[in-house]
């Protein structure tokens, strides 16, 4: 088999970031029939307040709402749904954890799901740290975003974290939407995004004095349009910094879409300087560029590989299990033409039974 391969360089210095897998991939477990009765058991104890807020079968996004340290999570073993069917559901604690649950967009028939062109969201985050383990997510494929995040800046606080750990994202149009507000990161482990949209939406580039750090682990895109679709809108002397740094990720985005996107009128590298890619061990498919921009009238630009610098990842050609994106089994990597530090693949973990596709909601949600 032959081996091609194009590396990058890259001069930034950047942050170290601490990953831990724990959970199972969540296709692996039971799902709640649809059909089943909602139940939450609301706590009203402080041990109860400040461990877990236990639900179970299939419950209205709208009942939730944890306070600060909790853990919301099913009863019993197996899973629990969330029927989401309002765009505006918010969640304003910190240090909520949200493990083993299914978040379905289920709005009623002919119901306005936006207004003033937001799309709605799965879930609005405005804590500062929040965490989904062994989650999924599933939007209508068109409008939908899975999670919504503004959080609260503090002075004397550390910097915001949203974490994403052995997760399923599929059928919305980013996975994350956010603006840079201050230093804040976003963290994906072990976590298969098939899109359609972007795994991160940033709404323009940060401004001067503010980083959006995207860590990722032993993720995997595919069929999505991109991992990174962002704006920028002012001068070069005012921009901060958008810093990805890729681990064991593998990454296959969909008709040929480049993996960082910048929506702007102004050519690179005005504001090339702003974004910095580290990492090592990332596979990207070999037709696919690192970077391009879009100018206003919708037209495509790739940016040069020569002046993009970067490190850590390689060009292949890859080959996955299958072709099912609702299947987190054939979105395992089965082969690819690069040389890695490994033998075992980059992507989403082969040691997690992830053979069950995810469950379509009643709602003929593809």
């Amino acid at each position: 088999m032959s081996r091609t391969s194009v590396r990058y360089r890259i001069g930034w210095s950047f942050v170290v970031f601490t990953c831990v897998v724990t959970a199972a991939l969540p296709c692996g477990a039971q799902t709640a029939s649809p059909a089943a009765p909602g139940k939450l058991d609301v706590p009203n104890t402080a041990a109860e307040l400040n461990d877990a807020w236990p639900v179970e079968g299939r419950i209205e996004a709208q009942q939730l709402r944890p306070r600060r340290g909790q853990i919301v999570r099913p009863k019993g073993p197996g899973r629990a749904t969330i029927a989401v069917t309002t765009g505006d559901w918010t969640i304003d604690a910190d240090d909520v954890r949200f493990q083993s649950l299914e978040f379905v967009w289920e709005p009623p028939s002919g119901s306005v799901t936006a207004a003033d062109n937001v799309p709605p969201a799965l879930i609005h985050i405005r804590g500062r740290r929040v965490s989904f383990e062994n989650c999924t997510f599933q939007g209508d494929g068109q409008r939908t975003v899975a999670v919504r995040w503004t959080p609260t800046i503090a002075a004397l606080d550390s910097a915001p974290q949203l974490t994403l750990q052995q997760c399923l994202v599929r059928q919305v149009t980013a996975g994350i939407e956010t603006v840079a507000r201050g230093t804040m990161t976003i963290d994906c482990v072990d976590t298969l995004h098939v899109g359609p949209g972007p795994l991160v939406e940033l709404r323009t580039l940060p401004t001067k004095g503010n980083t959006l750090a995207v860590a990722l682990d032993h993720t995997t895109l595919r069929g999505a349009r991109g991992l990174i679709a962002t704006r920028q809108d002012y001068g070069d002397d005012r921009l901060g910094r958008l810093a990805v740094h890729a681990v064991d990720s593998v990454f296959a985005p969909t008709d040929r879409a480049a993996l960082l996107q910048v929506t702007t009128e102004a050519e690179p590298p005005e504001w090339l300087s702003a974004i910095s890619w580290t990492g090592q061990g990332g596979l990207v498919a070999d037709t696919h560029p690192l970077m391009a921009w879009i100018d206003k009238a919708g037209h495509t630009h790739v940016v040069a590989e020569n002046v993009i610098r970067a490190s850590g990842l390689v060009r292949s050609r890859l080959r996955f299990e299958g072709e099912d994106l609702a299947s987190l089994a054939a979105s395992r990597l089965r082969d690819w033409a690069a040389p890695l530090r490994s033998l075992d693949p980059p992507g989403i973990s082969s040691r997690h039974q992830a053979s069950t596709p995810l469950i379509v909601p009643a709602s003929g949600v593809e």
